[in-house]
């Protein structure tokens, strides 16, 4: 089974989630990994000194657990991030709706830190002083974005749901040219049924893989529908694997708009890219779906 340890919040007691072992502030989940456990620390913005969090050689591989109320994404993310530039695996384990919702936020949220590193190292200016492309300077210049793949873990009688997080590169990679470069897009809703869209998913994947249309993306907006559309993609994919078609598994991309909705409030849609599964690069294959 993989280390598990807690992550504390700094300043208390209190557990944000039993198994992110790793899941530290900004500029200790690089420094205190890559120089040491004498890597200086990151100051809140109250100017108060944030606890440190790191793992050992031997932690080739670490699941971080992934509760409803989390009160600082950055430091998952930065775990993330930090792990994927050292070429670890990692894997996500949210438990109900509102945590798979904060997983694929955190994944967004480490996508944004890839971004502005990428920027950063094409800017003659240095990084400014306390920003993620100053802590996640040096890291994988490889590694332009990540993705997830969502499976279901068992134990006896007990399911849950894992994200296993993949380390991406610039472009998707494609098999067969598609007839279109418009994407095909799901729309899901919080009452969307969960084996209707596990099927649409899977039919549009095989199209998808034969070339006859764009790239698949489901559109989400708010947590329920959110968790929906992950449970439905595990579904999907262990039904792939169960047909033995020879069509290669997909992954999950996030990201994240921000549009006008109704009375010009603001609100936030979350768009889930299906791409093919790396080949090569990760630690290992990926688990088969229970």
């Amino acid at each position: 089974k993989c280390p598990r340890t807690q992550l504390e919040r700094s300043g208390s007691g209190r557990s944000i989630g039993s198994h992110m072992a790793a899941s530290q502030a900004l500029a200790s989940a690089l420094t205190a990994c890559r120089h040491g456990s004498h890597a200086r620390p990151l100051l809140g913005p109250s100017g108060r000194q944030q606890q440190r969090f790191a793992w050992t050689d031997s932690d080739k591989t670490l699941s971080f657990k992934v509760k409803a109320e989390v009160e600082n994404l950055n430091k998952l993310a930065g775990g993330i991030l930090t792990r994927c530039d050292q070429g670890l695996e990692t894997f996500l384990e949210p438990m109900g709706a509102k945590s798979v919702y904060n997983a694929v936020k955190a994944l967004n949220v480490v996508n944004r830190y890839i971004d502005s590193r990428k920027k950063q190292a094409l800017s003659d200016a240095p990084p400014a002083e306390g920003s993620s492309a100053e802590f996640f300077a040096g890291g994988d210049g490889a590694l332009a974005r990540v993705g997830f793949v969502p499976f279901f873990a068992r134990s006896d009688e007990n399911q849950w749901m894992r994200l296993k997080v993949v380390a991406l590169g610039a472009e998707p990679e494609h098999v067969v040219p598609a007839a279109s470069s418009e994407a095909f897009m799901l729309k899901i809703g919080s009452h969307t049924d969960l084996r209707r869209l596990q099927n649409a998913i899977l039919t549009n994947w095989m199209l998808r893989c034969k070339g006859d249309i764009g790239d698949p993306t489901m559109a989400a907006m708010g947590g329920e529908s959110t968790s929906i559309a992950v449970k439905a993609a595990a579904f999907a994919l262990r039904e792939l694997k169960l047909r033995r078609s020879g069509a290669r598994p997909f992954l999950l991309c996030p990201r994240m708009e921000t549009v006008q909705g109704k009375n010009n409030e603001p609100q936030t849609i979350t768009f889930l890219d299906l791409e093919l599964q790396p080949a090569i690069r990760g630690s290992r294959p990926t688990p088969a779906a229970s």
